[in-house]
């Protein structure tokens, strides 16, 4: 299957999908996966910008594109690197590419209808705020159910392995995210401690 083909066949037939992802292990096209991450940062931003300005969560003079792209990029690199960890100690068969490439193509019908679905919003108005957000709430659904169908096809799980896994990814998914902020904030204390340093020993010897 090329790129296209194997996003019809996670929109309408996941589990096989998956199956073939896992059967293709050693050949996977990562660009295509990556293809897929620019993608989704794509669609964000253009819905960002097209979404009907009454029932817009974000106005676009408002919007921080880096901290968009850090909100949809940083939680997909720590999910698949925190299953990898949990499948790898739970009988898990996922390599950690299979696990990059079944959630890259896991994120194909964000890609698919966000855009669609925020050209609708045009025709919105406040009074249907609810029926816009209850969408995109499926949407969101759709998306983490195919996650979950994929790691329950690619490491053979059943369903109750599969939900005690996801549930151990979610808990060190925010482990790490706890661990990056406590070094960002260390960091950022150190470089101001230099700064404060420097700043002391330039005044010193301008007096």
């Amino acid at each position: 299957m090329n790129t296209m083909e194997l996003s019809i066949a996670v929109l309408f037939y996941p589990t096989d999908a998956f199956y073939y992802i896992k059967s293709k292990k050693k050949t996977i096209n990562y660009f295509s996966c990556i293809f897929l991450l620019f993608a989704i940062l794509t669609v964000r931003i253009i819905t960002i910008y097209i979404v009907h300005f009454p029932i817009a969560a974000i106005h676009p003079r408002d919007a921080n594109i880096w901290l968009e792209i850090v909100k949809f990029i940083l939680p997909v690199i720590t999910w698949v690197v925190s299953c990898y960890a949990i499948t790898s100690i739970s009988d898990g068969e996922t390599l950690l590419g299979e696990g990059f490439a079944a959630t890259a193509y896991a994120m194909v019908p964000y890609v698919a209808f966000s855009i669609p679905l925020a050209l609708l919003s045009r025709v919105m108005g406040r009074s249907l705020l609810l029926l816009y957000n209850s969408l995109n709430v499926i949407l969101l659904a759709w998306v983490l159910l195919i996650i979950f169908l994929s790691v329950k096809t690619l490491n053979d799980y059943s369903t109750g392995q599969t939900i005690k896994v996801c549930f151990l990814g979610l808990i060190m998914m925010l482990l790490i995210w706890a661990v990056l902020i406590l070094l960002f904030a260390l960091t950022s204390q150190f470089f101001q401690f230099v700064l404060d340093i420097v700043l002391e020993i330039k005044m010193i010897f301008m007096n």
